[in-house]
């Protein structure tokens, strides 16, 4: 069976965007009002450092593209084909994500690398300098986080440790980014697997309505997460720095109000996490 290519979704016409238009003006007129640089500032910097000189792990070798699930074990979405198993998903998801990270590079970054895709989406041509660092880094990973260890602590005190920093990243990672769209009240677009998928929202309308925020009222982890909790103004403003976020949530929300535009927020990580929970068990269970 031929690969079916990838289609990009269609969304209204620059020209008929308003709200973006509107949300946009007044995103900027912040910035420019209060001296501000969309960049980041000099907690960002220190910060980076920290988390650069402590976590590095996380990120070597992870040059191709963000995490995606390619998992059939998993029914996120009405389109998606049900199966038997999928009705206890609610279940077992956890355990699915808790391999993702270790997945990704044992397995994944390879497909991607030598299929040249992500899915069904092609990866713009590597260049030379992109494809030593990509080997590069997998060698430093595999020194550091493989042989390294195995040689000074020995084969089996080397392998619970990679799987508990593996499977610890994978967990964070996937509810991450799972929280922000898989859950009940994220929208999902009608789509026929093949065919184009096409809107009559704007672009910036169809970020919001299958986006959802959550715990943006807690300091730790909108540091820990860098931001990634405000995932609303993530998606529209991937270009200003994610210090700015709780200021930019209230720009949004005030104009989604004045739209008529459901802005998803989950006062609390949890519950978040019960919404996720109960999209799983009603994916799993409706035709």
């Amino acid at each position: 069976m031929s690969e079916i290519p990838f289609r990009a979704p269609r969304f209204a016409p620059k020209a008929g965007q308003p709200f973006y238009q509107e949300l946009t003006k007044r995103v900027n007129a912040y910035f420019t009002q209060n001296n501000l640089s969309p960049k980041g500032n000099y907690k960002l910097y220190v910060k980076t450092g920290v988390l650069i000189g402590g976590f590095l792990a996380a990120y070597l070798g992870l040059v191709l593209a963000a995490p995606g699930f390619e998992v059939a074990m998993l029914r996120m979405a009405p389109s998606q084909e049900r199966r038997g198993f999928h009705r206890f998903q609610h279940l077992y998801f956890s355990g699915l994500y808790a391999m993702l990270y270790i997945y990704w590079v044992v397995y994944t970054d390879y497909k991607k690398y030598f299929s040249g895709k992500v899915g069904n989406v092609p990866i713009p041509k590597l260049t030379r300098f992109q494809h030593i660092s990509f080997w590069a880094w997998k060698a430093l990973h595999l020194g550091l986080f493989v042989g390294l260890p195995m040689w000074k602590l020995g084969v089996l005190p080397w392998f619970g440790g990679f799987m508990l920093m593996g499977m610890s990243a994978g967990l964070v990672l996937s509810m991450v980014f799972q929280l922000a769209h898989v859950v009940t009240e994220a929208s999902f677009t009608p789509y026929v697997h093949g065919e184009t998928l096409e809107t009559e929202d704007e672009w910036a309308i169809h970020q919001i309505k299958t986006t959802a925020n959550f715990a943006t009222k807690s300091r730790f982890l909108t540091w820990f997460l860098g931001g990634l909790n405000f995932q609303v103004e993530h998606h529209l403003f991937p270009r200003i720095s994610h210090v700015h976020y709780p200021d930019l949530a209230k720009i949004v929300k005030q104009t989604c109000e004045e739209f008529n535009v459901t802005y998803t927020e989950f006062k609390t990580f949890a519950s978040a996490v019960r919404s996720h929970v109960q999209h799983l068990r009603m994916m799993g269970q409706m035709a």
